[in-house]
């Protein structure tokens, strides 16, 4: 995602200091949601519908597999909320990156 709210550098600290706090905390419930979401979504989806969207998919019925649980897919979650970053220009306008969130 790209959050560019001045022209400013000094503002892009600040902004990034925020939006690293707000997912800080609100990890929990970020998780919670992201499970809430893929539930519903999975329960859309099915084979009939991959069939009427991709007609010409090569591999039959009994190949595709269902949906992993949510609980399995969560640390990969987990994991790309400790790794957000920010990338920002030095001086000389170079890319310089920090990171952002440590996981804990």
């Amino acid at each position: 995602m790209l959050i560019h709210t001045s022209q400013k550098q000094a503002h892009h600290q600040a902004i990034a200091d925020s939006v690293k706090k707000w997912l800080l905390d609100n990890r929990d419930k970020i998780v919670d949601e992201c499970g809430e979401i893929y539930r519903e979504e999975a329960s859309k989806f099915t084979i009939s519908n991959l069939r009427e969207v991709f007609p010409d998919y090569e591999h039959p019925d009994s190949d595709i597999w269902g949906y992993p649980e949510y609980e399995q897919i969560k640390p990969g979650i987990m994991e790309l909320l400790s790794e957000i970053s920010s990338i920002m220009l030095d001086d000389e306008g170079d890319l310089q990156t920090m990171d952002m969130l440590k996981k804990r």
